[in-house]
């Protein structure tokens, strides 16, 4: 099918639109927009590789836990570039202050599990890793950040070769919104900011044309349709709406015996909303199950209740 802004326009009135920033859903689509996502990190990182020249390897790697009380972490997306440059890329859809922190331990384990068994350490000498975060902060007067080891003592870069880049994907949004003139990467970011499905063909068109836009689209509009990304999107709502229906419950009754009784009820009743508004959308029982922690008869008696 070919798509079109007006073609998008009615479809948002349709079809809820999931942001490019969740994750789940950026990653399946990369997946699925090889030469794109290519050209994006080649431009955004300021590498000096010609993207019909070099290859691209995803990886999935599953990060190794140092002590017991440590959460495992799979990351978001691993890929090697070229010979010598593996990239850790990872969207955050909220910011939080130790965000730099982080992310140097993923990069120091990311860094030493590139080492295959019986590879000497020397090897690292002639290798890169970087960690790309595109954090979808909405305010921010920077675009990018920077991390290097440094040696305060001697006054110099310590390894130029681990490097964090941060970038604030509502900067990028701004200035487009700016009509300030952008490169294929800033449009990129500013894309992933995008909140409908005409929007995001809107800005996209700015650097895709023909066959690769129409696949870029096609391929958003089919994993939002995904039950697994249907599913974490849906958890997400439902644990946002939670924690703020008891946010709001702690202001209103200011004590912690109504924050406590609220805390039950509230959850009740916007678990029922939640599977009320699941079952219109026609979500399966299965689906709506793992979300709500309701088991399917469940599920199927309140679903009674609205067709009384």
């Amino acid at each position: 099918m070919k798509y079109s802004k007006k073609y998008l326009k009615e479809y948002d009135k349709t079809h809820e639109f999931i942001p490019l920033t969740r994750d789940y859903l950026f990653k399946a689509i990369m997946l699925k927009n090889i030469e794109i996502f290519k050209k994006f990190l080649i431009n955004t990182l300021y590498l000096d590789l010609d993207p019909n020249n070099c290859n691209i390897i995803f990886i999935d790697k599953e990060l190794v836990r140092e002590n017991k009380k440590e959460h495992g972490k799979v990351v978001d997306l691993n890929v090697k570039l070229g010979n010598n440059l593996l990239i850790n890329i990872e969207v955050n859809t909220y910011d939080f202050s130790l965000i730099k922190r982080r992310n140097q331990l993923y990069i120091e384990k990311l860094d030493t599990l590139d080492l295959e068994v019986g590879d000497k350490y020397n090897i690292l000498n002639n290798k890169y890793t970087y960690q790309l975060n595109l954090n979808a902060k909405e305010k921010s007067k920077i675009g990018e950040e920077e991390v290097l080891l440094y040696n305060v003592t001697l006054n110099e870069i310590f390894d130029d070769k681990l490097r964090i880049i941060i970038k604030n994907l509502g900067y990028y949004k701004n200035k487009y919104k700016k009509d300030i003139n952008l490169g294929y990467d800033e449009i990129f970011m500013a894309g992933m900011m995008a909140s409908s499905y005409e929007e995001l063909y809107d800005i996209m068109s700015k650097i895709l044309k023909g066959d690769k836009l129409n696949k870029f689209i096609e391929s958003v509009i089919k994993m939002n349709m995904d039950n697994f990304v249907l599913h974490e999107w849906e958890k997400e709502k439902f644990d946002f709406m939670l924690e703020e229906n008891i946010k709001k419950q702690a202001r209103e009754e200011g004590l912690k015996e109504g924050l406590d009784e609220g805390k039950t009820l509230g959850i009740e009743e916007k678990t029922i909303e939640m599977i009320k508004s699941m079952l219109e959308n026609n979500l399966s029982y299965e689906i709506i199950s793992k979300v709500s922690g309701k088991n399917v008869d469940e599920i199927k008696e309140i679903e009674k209740s609205l067709k009384d």
